[in-house]
């Protein structure tokens, strides 16, 4: 043993220790986070599963045939498989996975009896554009430049990264491929070699037994029990040898379209579970709300601080703006900017667009000037209804300006009829498929691109709903959210159309998350929605003041806009574990209207799962999980990149200067 130290600290003391840990502090430099094909929080276990399958000798052979032609090892493709693997179901392009080596470098070691192996952390980058070969000549390289530097030891790294003391991680997966002669004997006699453990394991081990007898290629699949069931590792097993099945064909192939899905999963995904064809209601959303004010005129629709105005009270002085707009020559097919803070005058102004036949261009005064600015000139809208202060912060000569807190305004106001304008009274008939509204969407990954919804595609929303709700007349509902982000949609329909109130947050009360909570409780909201960032606040505020959430009268909580993080929810649980409301996920984009899938949450998924997750689609839309090359992912994988085409069709004139975006693939 210490022959063993004195040759450590020989190493230790050469230049070459030096040239090893500068070389892997280099490379890690800018590492990316560990990846993971669970979707579990991590956790520590002293015993591992397994699950072992054996390539047939004549499928060995044909991967050897493969290595061959590029000029590589097995131990070379099975890496290359794993990352491929790995990119195919987390969309990562950036991965650092574990490569067990020997530790048996020196002299001393190798001559001494016991197990002495090292861990060495192997990086690829891997994109969808990337052939096989390439990835297999990028492996081959790797672990040739990794094993120059082997004898440096994982817990050096580890603590020199600073990942030590805190019990991280470089990697979550490893690849090890180990040949064998399995033929061994005593005396003459043959053995039967039995692998009995490699752990433990921190997340998943695939482990590659070379074996030079008829039984081919052993395979295990070794996995931490609190992260992956024997169903889950034996299903990414079965993919994984299903994806070595692809590698003879081409190795110019991009690595996006090597196949690894069973047909029956296709099946599954592309058919059994989207057979969801449905009727798609046929009816404007003016209808729809003037119908529901012939069901319930007396009862309240609108609450804005100290005002309230009832459904009839709402549709008539809409109905009066409606007519103005007409009488201007705004109707169906014809774009009206809206650029008002949040007020009873907002929502009267909105119901009056829709009702003239226009669709409506949302412009919340609290944007950067130049998103403003911009798209008005992309949209090129007839005109914009706002208020004098506003006014004065919009570029000027766009487009002509109604303000309607001006005395003629109010005037013309005054002598405009009550009622419910009609087809005849319009520019035209007013259609299902005419645009309701236009909204930008946020610009993160380039240029924002104005979206052009339909009154049917709002229509279908609410009836697919229906399916998965169950919203009543004494419902009250909040429009926290800026009427330019595509959630307010569905708060603004989801009250009016089923006859309940709408309240109206101010912007300034909306950023106090005690102020709002204290709303909440006042107004005995039933119908929350919410982006997650924000009621993360509002259950922070909640546990500051325990009292007022027991006068809280929430039925629903409903999540949208952002990624979910179902951990951050076990406060808000504990809190009400004997009477919560019911809480939804729901996943959507502006190109697909608002919300496209629904899941109800269930407290224990809070303490367990690590991912968002978004449920199944409506009731009447297809829905499917893509990686980042628009492949179908396999149940219970992420998806990556949802990426969305653009179409132009008919509508608004071509002078308009916007164009139809809907969601294609």
């Amino acid at each position: 043993m210490s022959l063993l130290v004195e040759e450590d600290a020989s190493y230790r003391a050469s230049e070459r220790f030096t040239r090893d840990r500068q070389y892997w502090l280099e490379s890690l430099a800018d590492r990316p986070e560990p990846v993971s094909l669970s979707g579990r929080p991590p956790t520590n276990c002293r015993h591992f599963l397994r699950q072992t399958a054996y390539l047939p000798a004549s499928s060995a052979e044909t991967l050897r045939a493969v290595a061959r032609r590029a000029r590589a090892g097995l131990p070379q493709i099975m890496v290359a498989a794993t990352g491929l693997y790995l990119h195919r179901l987390t969309s990562a392009q950036d991965l650092v996975l574990g490569l067990p080596v020997t530790g048996r470098l020196g002299a001393v070691s190798r001559r001494t009896p016991g197990m002495l192996s090292n861990v060495l952390p192997l990086r690829l980058k891997v994109h969808p554009g990337m052939s096989l070969a390439e990835l297999m000549g990028q492996a081959a390289e790797q672990i040739r430049r990794a094993l120059l530097h082997q004898r440096y030891r994982t817990e050096d790294l580890l603590r020199d990264l600073g990942l030590l003391a805190h019990d991280q991680k470089l990697f979550g997966t490893s690849i090890n491929v180990m040949p064998f002669d399995y033929d061994l004997r005593f005396a003459g006699h043959r053995s039967t070699v039995h692998n009995l453990s490699n752990g433990p394991v921190d997340d998943l081990s695939i482990v590659v037994y070379d074996r030079s007898d008829s039984k081919g290629v052993r395979i295990d699949f070794d996995a931490n029990p609190g992260l992956y069931n024997s169903e889950e590792l034996a299903k990414h097993q079965q993919r994984f040898l299903r994806l070595l099945g692809t590698f003879a064909a081409d190795l110019n192939q991009p690595i996006s379209r090597l196949e690894f899905l069973a047909p029956e999963e296709r099946r599954q995904l592309l058919f059994a579970w989207n057979a969801t064809a449905r009727e798609v209601p046929q009816v404007t959303l003016p209808a729809l709300f003037e119908a529901q004010v012939e069901r319930s005129p007396e009862a309240i629709a609108l609450v804005f601080e100290q005002s309230m105005l009832s459904y009839a009270e709402l549709n008539a002085q809409a109905n009066r703006l409606a007519h103005l707009l007409i009488g201007q020559g705004i109707g169906p097919e014809t774009l009206v900017a809206l650029a008002l803070p949040r007020s009873t005058q907002l929502i009267i102004a909105l119901l009056g667009i829709l009702k003239a036949g226009a669709a409506y261009l949302p412009l919340d005064p609290d944007y950067p000037l130049e998103r403003l600015a911009y798209m008005l000139r992309d949209a090129q809208p007839a005109c914009v209804l706002t208020s004098a202060g506003i006014a004065e912060r919009l570029p000027q000569g766009v487009a002509q300006l109604l303000l309607l807190d001006h005395h003629e305004t109010a005037g013309a106001l005054a002598q405009s009829p009550e009622t419910n304008p009609s087809d005849a009274e319009r520019t035209g008939p007013l259609s299902p498929h005419n645009p309701a509204y236009v909204i930008y969407t946020s610009g993160s990954t380039g240029t924002p691109e104005g979206v052009v919804v339909t009154h049917q595609n709002i229509a279908r929303l609410f009836g697919a709903s229906a399916h998965c709700f169950d919203f009543r007349p004494d419902d009250v509902w909040t429009l926290f959210h800026s009427y330019a982000f595509d959630f307010s949609v569905w708060e603004l329909w989801g009250a009016l159309l089923y006859g309940g109130q709408l309240v109206v947050v101010p912007h300034l009360l909306s950023r106090s998350p005690a102020e709002f909570l204290h709303l909440l409780a006042e107004r005995q909201v039933t119908v929350l929605n919410q982006t997650p960032s924000a009621f993360y606040q509002l259950v922070q505020a909640e546990g500051g003041e325990p009292k007022s959430g027991q006068n809280l009268a929430l039925r629903y909580v409903i999540f949208g806009g952002e990624a979910l993080e179902l951990r951050r929810l076990a406060d808000w649980y504990q809190r009400h574990w004997e009477s919560s409301p019911l809480l939804v996920n729901m996943y959507g984009i502006t190109e697909t209207t608002v919300h496209v899938s629904y899941l109800a949450l269930e407290q224990q998924s809070a303490a367990v799962v690590a991912n968002s997750l978004i449920g199944r689609g409506l009731p009447d839309l297809r829905l499917y999980v893509l990686d980042g090359s628009l492949r179908l992912v396999p149940v219970g994988v992420g998806g990556g990149a949802l990426r969305c085409r653009s179409r132009t069709g008919p509508g608004l004139p071509q002078s308009s200067g916007f164009k139809r975006r809907a969601l294609c693939g």
